[in-house]
């Protein structure tokens, strides 16, 4: 029964048998401090400990010192496993009781997980994982992807289909420095659909099934390959042009010019080694001319007829 009228000190030596030193009784901890060691001792279990206000630990603490098979969980007001400590599977789960990794983060928000900067850089400072595609800012109608922020702007994107992307290219060789120099700002490779066109007149058709060369860009690298087959011609003259994918650049001092390979069957009577390709900076073809003289001679168009064949490789600058 309760010790009504007395002082906490009076009640605790009530309640303690000061020659055994053992506890039995009631306390009023009402108005109790204890600034001491607690020492519960003599039970094999203590099932229950039921704080119903607020804990306050200023020292340390140490959760299953010895190792038990047990489990740890912290519950929010929404979500029952908001923290969980798998003692036997040495793993965390956050937001669920399963977790499958050493850290588990589950959520059935947008963001799953979000690591800001300091306070005042704003929210777009760091990583933000997203669970589904339904943020207006996804390119490409992503259904999942990893962002990275820096300076309150997105600068590397990983796309659910393993696609890396970077707003100001990837850096090779130089550290963390963002060098030009040493910049691949963009990388593509395709297929497009190649003209032949005479300079001084006349029109050279290419066969449908054979109008189509592959390209690949690298930085500022263009290679283009391909075969080509004349359907038809009507009175071509002066050279011949191929259109490029990409513009070359105009670099000065025409370092921007380039030759390539060129060969080209079933001319009117020229042989095959007659025929050179060049390209030209700041001009989006690759010019064919006849090479039987001393330079280039701007007549190869005159040798073109139905079914010859043009099989070409040209590596160029673009800007």
């Amino acid at each position: 029964m309760p010790y009504v009228g007395q002082k906490p000190a009076d009640i605790i030596s009530t309640a303690v048998d000061t020659v055994t030193g053992t506890f039995s009784g009631e306390v009023d901890a009402a108005s109790l401090d204890i600034s001491g060691n607690i020492d519960v001792d003599g039970t094999t279990n203590l099932d229950v400990v039921d704080i119903d206000g607020v804990l306050t630990q200023d020292g340390g603490a140490v959760f299953n010192e010895a190792s038990a098979d047990v489990d740890f969980r912290v519950e929010s007001n929404g979500n029952a496993n908001m923290l969980f400590v798998d003692g036997g599977n040495d793993k965390i789960g956050v937001g669920t009781a399963s977790p499958d990794e050493v850290l588990h983060i589950h959520s059935d928000s947008i963001t799953r997980l979000k690591i800001t900067g300091s306070s005042g850089q704003g929210e777009d400072n760091g990583i933000k994982i997203f669970q589904n595609g339904v943020n207006t800012s996804i390119a490409n109608g992503d259904n999942g992807y990893m962002r990275f922020y820096t300076n309150n702007a997105e600068q590397v994107r990983i796309h659910s289909n393993g696609v890396l992307s970077a707003s100001d290219g990837i850096a090779l060789g130089v550290g963390t420095a963002n060098t030009a120099s040493n910049v691949i700002s963009d990388y593509e490779e395709g297929e497009y659909v190649v003209t032949a066109t005479p300079s001084a007149g006349g029109t050279i058709t290419l066969h449908d099934g054979f109008n189509t060369a592959s390209y690949t860009k690298i930085g500022r690298l263009v290679h283009v390959s391909g075969l080509l087959n004349v359907d038809s011609v009507s009175s071509p003259s002066g050279f011949v042009g191929l259109n490029l994918p990409f513009t070359p650049a105009n670099l000065g001092e025409r370092s921007a010019d380039s030759a390539g390979s060129i060969y080209i069957t079933g001319s009117a009577s020229n042989f095959v080694r007659d025929y050179v390709a060049t390209v030209n900076e700041g001009d989006a073809r690759i010019f064919i001319q006849l090479g039987d003289g001393t330079s280039g001679v701007n007549d190869s168009a005159q040798q073109i007829q139905a079914n010859a064949n043009f099989v070409f490789s040209m590596s160029y600058h673009t800007a």
